[in-house]
């Protein structure tokens, strides 16, 4: 894995924390080269929304650590209780219906919309050192 991966990602959790302590909205975005990868709005599953932000942000240090990624590796598949997005095979986020309403939208929308995001910023970003497909 790569040092700057997890500098990126330590750091982003731990302004998102402070931040969230002061009230502010953008408590539960996500961010990958200091852009908003994808802000959690509500609590699901029975964790909070920082609860699943963590969980967000280990599971993408964990797939950028176990295995080649790339654009084309993020895929949605339906599940109960909503759409997961998922990189490789590592599961990244679950959208639920309450994700969907916080956001005024369907949960296959507000998928489609954050897959292509994760899609787009791995495409745009890749990290230093992070491995990547060869031809």
């Amino acid at each position: 894995m790569t040092r700057g991966l997890v500098a990126v990602l330590v750091l982003a959790a731990a302004a998102g924390g402070a931040a969230g302590a002061q009230g502010d909205p953008d408590l539960g975005a996500v961010y990958v080269c200091n852009e908003v990868l994808i802000r959690i709005r509500t609590e699901a599953a029975g964790q909070s929304l920082e609860q699943r932000r963590e969980a967000v942000r280990l599971r993408l240090v964990q797939a950028y650590a176990t295995q080649r990624t790339a654009p084309a590796d993020v895929t949605l598949r339906q599940v109960p209780g909503g759409w997961a997005i998922y990189v490789g095979g590592q599961l990244l986020v679950t959208v639920t219906p309450q994700d969907a309403r916080a956001n005024g939208t369907t949960e296959a929308a507000l998928a489609r919309l954050w897959a292509a995001r994760v899609r787009d910023l791995l495409g745009r970003c890749p990290l230093e050192g992070s491995p990547t497909r060869r031809p």
